[in-house]
């Protein structure tokens, strides 16, 4: 889990979302941690409220967001 605030920019947001989900083997080569990331399980249901930037690009890679 990544966490920001609101004042984050969207755009800021999604390209981060999107690097992370398109880089992801290549970020796991460098850290750990990301290998065990998988797309598919980005969103799961938060209690927390996702960013609008993050929703954005999930919506557009068709990654589902909560249950």
């Amino acid at each position: 889990m990544m966490m920001t605030n609101a004042d984050v920019s969207d755009e800021l947001v999604y390209k981060i979302t999107k690097a992370i989900v398109e880089h992801n083997d290549k970020l796991g080569a460098s850290f750990g941690a990301f290998k065990n990331a998988k797309s598919a399980a980005m969103a799961p249901a938060n209690a927390m409220p996702y960013h609008p930037g993050a929703l954005q690009y999930y919506k557009e890679a068709g990654i589902k967001v909560g249950n």
